[in-house]
């Protein structure tokens, strides 16, 4: 409605500085990063049942449109991200490139840019309908530039024979599915 037009014209240039800045600082950080750094994935068996809390119904409605739009875009573009993500870890084999710390992986952006929203005077249903604008405006048109991402890091000799092929079903797998495999 109204009242989000006015608010992210008033925020508009701070936003979009806030998230580029965290782009940005997404890639230092990943040059940066190492397998070896503890991860929250490693220490599962060990949880602090201190620490935890619940998730307020007002986060978890725009953590529920995140996913949602993360998970339709990775899986729409996962050839191209699959590729990505293989010539990035060719160029960086002490980083751990999951999605959480992949600047380019539709769920990392999607994320930054809901945190940019947390600092709007919105309501929640105002934060999930920006979000599915983001989506319509921005996730929906990451194909090309995945697909530029790629052909420059082709450009420069990253991995150029690399290639996403499909191997027949093992005689024992009755799923029908093909087989993704990295060349």
């Amino acid at each position: 409605s109204m009242d989000i037009i006015i608010e992210i014209r008033r925020s508009r240039e701070q936003l979009a500085t806030d998230f580029m800045r965290a782009f940005g600082g997404a890639f230092l950080a990943l040059a940066q990063q190492k397998k070896s750094d503890k991860s929250g994935s490693e220490s599962l068996g060990k949880v602090d049942f201190s620490s935890l809390s619940l998730v307020a119904s007002d986060d978890m409605d725009v953590k529920v449109a995140i996913d949602g739009m993360a998970t339709k875009s990775r899986s729409t573009n996962s050839n191209v991200l699959a590729l990505l993500r293989a010539r990035f870890q060719h160029l960086l084999p002490e980083t751990l490139l999951d999605d959480g710390l992949f600047p380019l992986d539709p769920g990392f952006i999607a994320e930054t840019f809901g945190n940019q929203l947390k600092t709007l005077a919105l309501t929640t249903d105002q934060k999930v309908l920006v979000l599915k604008i983001f989506q319509q405006e921005l996730l929906s048109k990451l194909p090309p530039l995945l697909e530029d991402a790629n052909q420059a890091l082709v450009t420069a000799g990253i991995l150029p024979d690399l290639k996403i092929t499909y191997a027949a079903p093992k005689s024992g797998d009755d799923s029908g599915k093909p087989e993704k495999k990295e060349e």
